[in-house]
């Protein structure tokens, strides 16, 4: 489940906006490496 939960952060976070981004205070590397993460990554 929590797999799940992690899996939908990173596709919630693939779809956000430049902007939507540096409002929460993260580039748009750190959001690819994090995207890129598998779904077991801690």
């Amino acid at each position: 489940m929590i797999w799940q939960q992690k899996r939908a952060g990173r596709r919630a976070l693939r779809d956000l906006t430049d902007n939507e981004l540096l409002d929460i205070g993260v580039s748009r590397a750190e959001a690819g490496k994090e995207i890129a993460k598998s779904f077991f990554w801690d």
